[in-house]
């Protein structure tokens, strides 16, 4: 209204209730929760994990520029270690690993002519010692996910029986080789044991596992055999079985010095067991 002029009384009543309105703004804003965008400790971890495969990647890379040579080893273990990984993200890592192992197994398979144009600078030899390579890598990082669990306070709880542990496990039982009749050790045996050498019947190859200084023993978990170093364990394919056999039965360093003098291609073991695989030796 043109004219109008408010009282004292009512500009006082006016100001009071602009001072309780401000007052209540900043009761409000003292009360609440400042938004924040830092990330939480789950973020920060996985974070750590991706850092961790970029440096892997790195050193893969190093590898492949020299030319793939099998005894240029990626440390997997160390570089975990360095960014201390949890052992709930290493499935990060595996994951982008185990898709680069499909993809060289085509190529060595020679079926894809794109593969083959794009893999057209590497030799057979080479590509077997990418997949070996690679192999390893996989198995090392598995392995890291035991070594972190081992290294934990261990809970107080019921041991689980080794007869259980190891009932998932495919193994033979026994086997026969022309003369040589062939019996498995128990796999009651494998879980624990520091060496152990075990023969694929159906494919002619043998694997020598060996602990790796970390887990100290191997484990069974499923029907794979964990905890082996990747650098001493082999598997190797035999010309003449029953005569190769019956020398890998003898004393433990004399075993070790014939399979070493076995001149077959030698390949990372991936731990994996099926029902044709017979346990030779576990000690």
């Amino acid at each position: 209204m043109r004219g109008y002029q408010p009282t004292e009384e009512q500009t006082a009543r006016f100001n009071d209730e602009i001072d309780r309105m401000i007052r209540t703004i900043e009761v409000v804003q003292a009360t609440e929760k400042p938004v924040t965008n830092r990330p939480n400790v789950q973020e920060i971890m996985k974070d750590k994990a991706r850092e961790a495969g970029g440096e892997l990647e790195g050193l893969w890379d190093e590898y492949i520029n020299d030319g793939c040579k099998k005894e240029n080893a990626i440390n997997v273990i160390g570089t975990l270690s360095q960014y201390n990984i949890l052992p709930q993200h290493i499935h990060i890592l595996t994951s982008a690993w185990q898709k680069k192992l499909e993809e060289y197994y085509e190529v060595q398979a020679g079926e894809d002519e794109q593969l083959n144009e794009a893999y057209a600078r590497f030799g057979k030899i080479q590509i077997r010692n990418i997949i070996s390579t690679i192999e390893s890598v996989i198995a090392e990082l598995n392995s890291y996910i035991n070594i972190k669990k081992t290294g934990r306070k261990p809970r107080a709880k019921k041991p689980v029986p080794v007869e259980k542990i190891v009932r998932s496990l495919k193994y033979l039982k026994t086997f026969k080789l022309d003369k040589l009749e062939l019996v498995s050790v128990p796999p009651t045996k494998l879980h624990g044991c520091a060496e152990a050498w075990v023969y694929d019947t159906k494919k002619r190859k043998l694997h020598h596992y060996v602990a790796d200084d970390y887990a100290k023993s191997l484990t069974v978990k499923g029907n794979s055999v964990l905890g082996f170093c990747t650098k001493q364990s082999e598997v190797k394919t035999l010309r003449k079985p029953e005569a190769q056999i019956k020398e890998i039965m003898g004393s433990k360093p004399a075993a070790r010095k014939y399979f070493k003098e076995i001149k077959a291609v030698s390949v990372t073991p991936n731990g994996r067991f099926n029902a044709d695989m017979i346990i030779l030796k576990a000690f």
